[in-house]
């Protein structure tokens, strides 16, 4: 038995087909290829946006953190001002029950005085504070 070769046409036929495949391979490969650089460029765009998240939400802690310190430091401020007029207070008080026991004790009543007393001042009266002899 003879081996019937092929015809010039049915080799042509035969490379043209496989020429096919191979362009439509290599257009799918392509296409592919495009695919990949596509999702790693989104990949790389989303990494940067998480990256510039994290900076923007550190910068509001730190901004935040600076504002509440300013905020404590401004209410230690006002606890020391409150406690100073406290003393303020006390001071007066007790400057006028000094003023007004001398005033009794020399038996000289006056009307109370409207003089202010701040912390750290000095009263311009001498205090006279009586011996008592038992």
């Amino acid at each position: 038995m003879s081996e019937k070769l092929d015809s010039p046409s049915v080799i042509s036929s035969k490379a043209s087909s496989k020429r096919v495949d191979a362009e439509a391979d290599l257009a799918a490969k392509l296409e592919q290829a495009k695919s990949m650089q596509e999702i790693q460029a989104q990949a790389v765009k989303l990494t940067k946006l998480e990256s510039e998240q994290k900076l923007h939400e550190s910068q509001m802690m730190v901004e935040m953190k600076r504002k509440q310190a300013e905020i404590e430091l401004k209410l230690e401020e006002e606890r020391t001002k409150l406690g100073m007029m406290q003393v303020d207070m006390d001071v007066k008080a007790a400057a006028t029950r000094v003023r007004t026991y001398n005033q009794i004790e020399d038996g000289v009543m006056r009307e109370p005085s409207t003089d202010t007393f701040t912390a750290g001042t000095t009263l311009d009266a001498t205090l006279y504070i009586p011996e008592h002899n038992c």
